[in-house]
């Protein structure tokens, strides 16, 4: 018996699910049914009492919910009994459990009458607990334990329960419950299957008194399985059939789900949301990204037509076809596939304008909006070795506050080969910004290797005539 208990636990936590609305039937749980909402239950006992046959108990009950945190339940047990729960806490924290108090089968016991017992024994009523309960996620499966007390029994002062509900997707259930009455510990399966809107309506099927059914010295399921060991047992082995109708329950949510479920599940739900949001925002930051690359290529597209237009007459004689090689060259640049000789070869056509294309290509430097453009001509005056340009390039070192720009003015310095800036690299040897530290550090080494050597002044980067970083 015990071995079939581990396997059956085994199966049931093995197998993906979803939590919902407790399914425990013979012990208490932290569940709440929510606001307004009123479940109306009915279900038959059917065990053999010795020469009797079998033979069914029925019991009704309605619970109602008065809130999240309150909930109550009346059966008809030859009389009324009642049943009053609340919650004291609840999962909105994922580390913490939904802890309730309650009592149960008070006026009559609804346990006593289903195992048909006397009248004088149904005064045995009013039973305490406090139950906890807690979802593991990686499993999808959820846990309920707890201590329940007859005050006024010496047998049932304490009592331990627990149960374990595993869910198959949305609509069916495998429930195991375990706990201890007048000293003997007792289990029960329970298959639960819950259909129409809302899962507003359930079928379900209890063994209980498991040890009891399926004892080695009866034969089988039958009808032997089905005769307690003692009229006098409080549980008694038999089966349970039961149906039950969800009502009321305000709508709230946009998908129409009730305003009420588990904590647990709407706050599983909320997470999903959040989740979902997560992946848009994501989404919109690629699309920002590339909104901004589009329109940088925008403005340069504008800035070649106004040229190209004559729109801007201030501009100085081959301002366009300088530009448009400053353009090129920026392409050139920002190509996923580098291509150096592409980049000698517009530096080469700049040249030939002389001074009238440095002056152009400086004041490019000075004035572009476009940083990508900015940048890159003042790769190209590095390029054109523009002694004249010197002090244009130490005044946008000192005002800029690009951090970027500063490191290709550096490198720019340098190409022209200006000694007389020498303390001003200096100073940015020493910088706090790794990147300038860096550009102004080769720049002075490239310096001193040139005085050691005595040898023509070369390009930092022998191989394409580019600086040879690329801080972002």
């Amino acid at each position: 018996m015990k071995k079939a208990f581990i396997l059956l636990l085994i199966i049931i936590s093995i197998i993906p699910a979803k939590t919902r609305r407790a399914t425990s039937r013979f012990t208490p749980n932290a569940d709440m049914i929510g606001a307004g909402r009123i479940i109306v239950n009915y279900h038959n006992f059917m065990n053999c009492e010795y020469s009797e046959g079998i033979s069914g108990r029925s019991l009704y009950y309605i619970s109602i919910g008065a809130s999240e945190w309150v909930e109550g339940s009346l059966a008809y047990a030859d009389g009324a009994s009642l049943s009053l729960k609340a919650r004291i806490l609840d999962e909105y924290e994922p580390a913490m459990p939904s802890l309730a108090i309650g009592v149960q089968n008070f006026f009559n016991n609804a346990t006593l009458y289903r195992s048909r017992l006397s009248a004088e024994q149904y005064k045995e009523t009013g039973e305490v607990y406090a139950t906890i309960a807690k979802s593991a996620e990686v499993i999808q499966t959820r846990f309920h334990g707890g201590i329940l007390s007859l005050p006024g029994s010496e047998i049932d002062k304490i009592n331990g329960f627990f149960a374990i509900e595993k869910y198959f997707g949305d609509d069916f259930f495998i429930t195991f419950e375990g706990f201890s009455q007048q000293k003997k510990f007792y289990t029960a399966l329970t298959l639960t299957l819950r259909f129409m809107p809302r899962n507003m309506a359930e079928i379900y099927f209890s063994l209980l008194d498991l040890e009891s059914v399926f004892s080695n010295d009866k034969r089988g399921l039958g009808i032997s399985s089905l005769i307690p060991n003692s009229r006098d047992d409080w549980i008694k082995p038999g089966i349970i059939a039961g149906i039950s109708l969800t009502f009321g329950g305000k709508q709230k949510w946009i998908d129409r789900r009730t305003q009420f479920k588990t904590v647990e599940d709407n706050f599983a739900h909320h997470d999903t949301i959040i989740k979902k949001l997560i992946f848009q925002v994501g989404d919109l930051k690629n699309e920002n990204e590339c909104l901004s690359m589009e329109n940088v290529f925008m403005k340069t597209q504008v800035d070649s037509l106004k040229i190209a237009f004559g729109m801007i007459d201030t501009m100085p004689v081959h301002y366009s076809e300088i530009y448009s090689r400053i353009v090129s060259y920026a392409a050139a640049y920002s190509a996923d596939n580098f291509d150096p000789m592409e980049v000698r070869r517009i530096v080469g056509e700049v040249k030939k304008y002389g001074k009238d294309g440095e002056d152009i290509v400086a004041y490019v430097a000075y004035n572009s909006s476009d940083r990508t453009i900015k940048i890159r001509s003042v790769t190209m005056l590095g390029e054109l070795q523009a002694w004249d340009k010197v002090p244009l390039l130490l005044g946008m070192l000192d005002n800029t506050v690009d951090s970027r720009l500063k490191v290709e003015i550096i490198t720019a310095l340098g190409k022209i080969n200006d000694r007389s800036v020498r303390a001003k690299i200096e100073e940015y040897a020493t910088s706090g910004d790794e990147y300038l530290s860096i550009a102004a550090n080769e720049v002075l080494d490239f310096w001193r290797r040139a005085d050691t050597n005595s040898q023509e002044i070369i390009p930092l980067d022998t191989n394409n005539n580019v600086f040879s970083i690329e801080p972002r």
